[in-house]
């Protein structure tokens, strides 16, 4: 079965939570990050295992570098 890659958009806040959720499933594997406060990207790292390379500053750059197949937008609306 082929995973669903996920692109999590905020990782602040209710974002920490949503990282875990994602990292529950088996059936998905998230495959970047992006907020605009690097602290919490070097947070959501930690929690989800992810690389330097798969932490983004900016949405347009994840977008670029990055394959998905779900947005999963956390932030304010």
């Amino acid at each position: 079965m082929t995973k669903i890659r996920v692109l999590q958009i905020g990782t602040g806040g209710f974002g920490e939570s949503w990282l875990r959720v994602v990292n529950s499933y088996p059936e998905t594997e998230l495959v970047a990050a992006v907020d605009i406060q690097q602290e919490n990207l070097q947070k959501a790292g930690k929690i989800a295992g992810l690389s330097e390379e798969s932490l983004f500053r900016s949405i347009d750059e994840a977008l670029e570098k990055v394959s998905a197949d779900l947005a999963l937008i956390v932030t304010p609306p």
